[in-house]
Order: structure tokens, then sequence, then C-alpha cells
């Protein structure tokens, strides 16, 4: 994991030196089910993040986010839930591909590093995981508003150490689907609200400028 983390700071501190073609501010709530040593839980946070991305002479953009989330993680009824404070570095790579003025295809890929700990005095737990997601959807642009459903794969690896031990965890389904509506404020200003369904559930507000 620390291996992990060192490649994703070095590609980030890289990114950071960029003359950004874009910038967002997101906030979103999610549900979605964990697969923690052969146990089905229940997880559902919060997360604040800034993000921002760079375009290539291709059209590629490639960007990256910083954030915060919270985690709270159901567990034995016997055993309080685990509420995580945690930090997340991300690097992103996304492709737009236009077809006319109003449609148009997007893929992208994002790799996300968090980590956090749980100060419950009765036990102490930290936790750690990389996650990788891959996306693909189509978008329509109608006058001030452009609608974008969307397919998401997505894969999550790590473990929970506590005063007990150390457990292992995974997604439980890798497959979801969203839809997003974004509203043009400006010609390159929009807010969006994403709604996602499937083993991970959630929304999205997002407030983006492009330059």
């Amino acid at each position: 994991m620390r291996f992990k983390l060192l490649i994703l700071l070095a590609l980030y501190s890289g990114l950071v030196n960029a003359e950004w073609s874009g910038i967002a501010f997101d906030i979103s709530s999610s549900e979605s089910d964990w697969n923690i040593e052969n146990s089905l839980r229940q997880v559902r946070g919060a997360e604040l993040s800034l993000r921002a991305e760079e375009t290539t002479a291709p059209g590629l953009r490639i960007g990256g986010s910083i954030g915060q989330a919270s985690l709270r993680i159901d567990v034995d009824a016997s055993v309080a839930d685990y509420d995580f404070d945690t930090r997340f570095v991300s690097i992103n790579l996304r492709q737009p591909f236009k077809l006319n003025e109003t449609w148009g295809l997007f893929a992208g890929m994002n790799y996300k590093f968090q980590s956090g700990s749980d100060s419950n005095e009765m036990n102490q737990a930290d936790i750690s995981w990389s996650e990788i997601e891959f996306y693909f959807g189509t978008s329509l642009r109608l006058s001030y508003f452009r609608i974008s459903p969307l397919v998401i794969f997505q894969s999550v690896d790590g473990d929970i150490s506590d005063d007990f031990g150390s457990y292992d965890f995974e997604l439980d389904d890798p497959v979801s689907a969203a839809i997003r509506f974004d509203y043009f404020v400006e010609k390159t200003a929009f807010v969006r609200l994403e709604f996602q369904t499937g083993n991970s559930e959630g929304i999205l507000l997002s407030f983006a400028r492009q330059y």
C-alpha cells in the first residue's frame, strides 16, 4: 500500500504544476456493500473533494483530486460500528468523443488511494484501500442542459486493522450505473447532479468550471 501511495503522490505532484483546463468541487453521499472476510457489510460514506484536469493535444483529459471522507461500516450487533475519518488522493483519465453538436460518447478511468482511522476508545482501528474505476457513457446536450447516462465498473481492495486483528475487504458487486444532469449557468460553468444505482448507490453534487 505504501509503495502504491508513493507512486500516486509522485504522479500527483507533476499534475499540480500543470495549467488546468478545468476545476470542480464535489460533494457526495453513498451506500455500498463490502465483502469483509466473507461477510457482507453495509458501508455508508460522505465525501468532499477538489478536482482538476488538463486537456492534452489529442483531447485526453488528465487530472487528479484530493479530499476527505467519513465512512461508517456496519458490524456485528454486539460490536460498535466503525466510524472512519479518511483522506484520499486520486488520478483520473477521461476521453470524450464528440459525434455532433448535441451528442457524444465518453470513457474514463480513476485510481484512488484512501486511508484513515477510527478513534473509538474501545477499539482503535485503521483502514486503507485502493480503488480503480472504469466507466463509459453517452451524453446529450440540449440548450443549457446535458444528460449523461453511464455504466461503472469498480474494484476495491483494502484492509482494516484493529485491536483484534486484520481484515481484508473488497466490493461485493463491481457493476453500477449512473445518470448525470448538468445545468450550464455559463458557457464554461455548470452544476452537476448525479444519481448512482446498483451495488453502489449515491448522489453527487458538483460545481465545475472549464477553461
